[in-house]
């Protein structure tokens, strides 16, 4: 009988042992499993976040273009402004002073750009007054 005893001790050890490497084949497969899962879930929220980070980019890019526009709208307006300054200064000056000024200036052999370009005055002015001081001062 011990042979038999032996071979049922052996055919219970085998079936022991084949049953704990179904289960832990099984446990290994869940464990699998949720890592597919924690795997697929991290994948989605990466492709999540980089089209969180394209919109951000973009509207960075957006922010930037119109800063630099905003910059640009500002240097042009403080130039116009100086400009504008300057024009009401010389517009200031009474119409005698002047004419006096764009005597001088083209008596001085100064063109009527140049003229205008001194007395921050249209060139179409200059060439007005400049004629009229021709007529005034002939030579």
């Amino acid at each position: 009988m011990s042979a038999v005893n032996t071979e049922i001790v052996l055919v219970l050890l085998a079936l022991l042992l084949c049953s704990a490497a179904t289960w832990s084949s099984i446990i290994f497969k869940k464990k699998v499993n949720q890592q597919s899962k924690l795997l697929v879930e991290t994948s989605e929220t990466l492709a999540d976040v980089r089209k969180k980070l394209t919109k951000l980019q973009e509207k960075d890019t957006t922010y930037k273009e119109f800063q630099d526009s905003l910059n640009q709208a500002e240097i042009t307006t403080r130039l116009q402004k100086s400009r504008l300054s300057a024009q009401y200064t010389s517009r200031s000056m009474s119409p005698p002073e002047r004419y006096r000024y764009v005597h001088t200036l083209a008596a001085k052999g100064m063109s009527s750009q140049e003229i205008s370009s001194v007395l921050s005055i249209s060139i179409h002015e200059a060439k007005q007054l400049v004629n009229l001081s021709r007529l005034a001062h002939p030579k």
